[in-house]
């Protein structure tokens, strides 16, 4: 979009009954592209004897950035003949500069004109005067197309083949940015990926120049609130604001063991354990995803029951993990015989008779098994009357 603002003086002096002049000088400040600044001085003759007038002009263009004083980025003088009536013929002084080494801020002309015919010995001057201010702001800032919290990227990990996971219910790795107001820009935005930090890469996107990108984590922040990746629009390269981008992750558990439940199944029993996970920033409990307890291969047994399952199940806020002994006549290498020891129901206190152990990692991120943030290991512990989670590390170190 351009903008053209101009000022306007008559010229007043005595001019020779043999040539007169309605002449003028014409200060004008105009954007003429998405990265461009235009200022020109003219001066022009509206009617008179226009062939027997020459023309000097002087002008700069000036700037005031926001808070700060004004500036000369211009200036300079043009000496002429008119060749005609109108603006379009008279003697012009221009300049163009750029706007992104400038940024935000106002930009004026200031111009004077001398007006002389030498042959009739007439003259008179026009004094300096400012066109009316430009005002320039950078385009907005990108911003997730959506509500903030609703598309904020975090890192969920990887699955066992490596890939890496794109969502877990109310969390995903990738969003849609669209750019901010272009504050008169024009076109098609570029998109320009700023990262760095202690690893080689953070994100991706999708596209350099287009209405949107999807931006994706490829890995997470150096710390809570740690903007290690930046994403900014450019038009004909005056850049916008700069969208900071915090890449969150599971990160911790806390095992809510003071709401461990233990309850009579039959003759067994089953015991509810309770996690909450937190993210980089612990004092933010995440809500609504997917975990799993994978086995690490290392186990112990002290009885013929089977193995301790694998679980994985969608927490909503909280991890809500079930552990359930293996009914009295199910144990043995087909499930067909009789457990020894035989489970019991919960005692009061309960019972120190182990029967089995495993090590687990939980992971944060899937309900697959072995896919997502790791961000515990424990020992998974089977006993005759309840089951429990014990030797908790966290947070663990990750890739």
């Amino acid at each position: 979009m351009k903008y053209t603002l101009f000022f306007l003086l008559l010229i007043s002096f005595a001019a020779s009954a043999q040539c007169p002049i309605e002449a003028y000088v014409t200060k004008t400040s105009q954007r003429t592209g998405d990265n461009s600044m235009s200022g020109s001085v003219i001066g022009w003759a509206a009617s008179g004897y226009w062939w027997e007038w020459q023309v000097e002009v002087t002008g700069a263009l000036k700037f005031t950035p926001q808070g700060g004083s004004v500036s000369t980025i211009d200036s300079g003088s043009k000496f002429g003949w008119l060749s005609d009536i109108g603006i379009m013929n008279g003697v012009r002084w221009g300049t163009s500069k750029d706007l992104e080494s400038r940024g935000n801020g106002a930009y004026y002309t200031t111009g004077s004109g001398v007006f002389v015919a030498p042959y009739c010995g007439a003259g008179g001057t026009i004094p300096a005067a400012n066109s009316p201010t430009q005002t320039i702001r950078r385009p907005e800032r990108p911003t997730y197309q959506t509500a903030p919290y609703q598309d904020a990227i975090m890192h969920l990990g990887k699955d066992a083949s490596g890939n890496l996971i794109a969502a877990t219910q109310q969390y995903k790795s990738s969003s849609i940015i669209a750019p901010g107001n272009s504050n008169g820009a024009s076109g098609t935005p570029a998109w320009t990926l700023v990262q760095s930090g202690l690893k080689p890469e953070y994100a991706s996107i999708s596209t350099t120049s287009g209405p949107s990108t999807t931006i994706k984590a490829l890995s997470y922040s150096d710390n809570c609130l740690t903007y290690n990746v930046q994403l900014k629009t450019s038009y004909d390269g005056f850049y916008s604001d700069v969208m900071y981008i915090f890449i969150n992750r599971p990160h911790r558990s806390i095992y809510r063991y003071w709401e461990d439940q233990h309850h009579s199944l039959g003759s067994s029993y089953s015991s509810f354990l309770s996690y909450e996970t937190l993210t980089r920033c612990e004092g933010i409990a995440m809500d609504g995803y997917g975990v799993n307890f994978t086995p690490t291969g290392i186990a112990s047994s002290f009885s013929n029951w089977p193995s301790i399952p694998s679980v994985s199940t969608v927490a909503s806020p909280n991890i809500e993990l079930a552990l359930l002994a293996p009914a009295p006549n199910t144990c043995g290498p087909n499930g067909n015989e009789a457990c020894n020891p035989l489970p019991t129901n919960p005692q009061n206190p309960l019972g120190n008779q182990e029967t089995q152990n495993r090590y687990e990692v939980l992971k944060v991120g899937s309900v697959m098994l072995d896919a997502g943030v790791a961000v515990q290991d424990h020992l998974s512990r089977r006993y005759r009357d309840h089951a429990t989670h014990t030797n908790q590390v966290t947070p663990l170190v990750l890739d």
